[in-house]
């Protein structure tokens, strides 16, 4: 099933499909993404469980209306992988000292390793779109999307994404 928006007729979707979420200010612009936390179906307006990077990682949280759906179709074992994934990074946070923290989150690049003092890598710093494609490319899932227009067009509007960011006033 490809990605797809969210209008009056109900859009399936299954545990860690990746949802998106338009911009206020600019309709149809993606700003934000996450992985759908259960199953369900959603209509216009109507939203969804998911793990999130907010900033912070955040798990089981409600979230804000759902206007897009991109399909994952994954097995049984991908999802026994993600769930793994996710507890490693929230592990990672806890250890670090980061857990409820924004220095969770970077802009650009995706994803980067944070540093302790003595230079060992002891986690990883994302945004919301790099938490969903680490995923993608992580040695211990091999998540594979039938339609990727979703997370190819937030990836190659990142920046744009970036600036309505970096204009807001995030309040850490």
């Amino acid at each position: 099933m490809p990605a797809q928006r969210v209008g009056r007729t109900p859009v399936p979707f299954q545990q860690f499909d990746v949802l998106g979420f338009d911009s206020v200010a600019t309709p149809r612009f993606i700003t934000h993404v996450g992985l759908a936390s259960g199953t369900g179906a959603l209509s216009s307006g109507e939203s969804a469980t998911m793990v999130h990077m907010a900033p912070p990682l955040r798990i089981e949280d409600q979230s804000g209306p759902v206007t897009s759906v991109a399909t994952a179709t994954l097995t049984a074992d991908e999802i026994k992988q993600v769930e793994t994934f996710i507890d490693l990074i929230e592990g990672e946070y806890e250890s670090a000292g980061l857990r409820d923290s924004h220095r969770q989150y970077c802009i650009l690049p995706h994803a980067r390793p944070r540093r302790g003092g003595d230079e060992t890598i002891v986690c990883a710093q994302y945004s919301c779109a790099g938490l969903v494609i680490d995923l993608k490319y992580n040695d211990l899932t091999q998540f594979r999307f039938e339609n990727r227009q979703l997370l190819e067009y937030f990836y190659l509007h990142r920046e744009q994404a970036c600036q309505t960011i970096l204009t807001k006033d995030l309040s850490f």
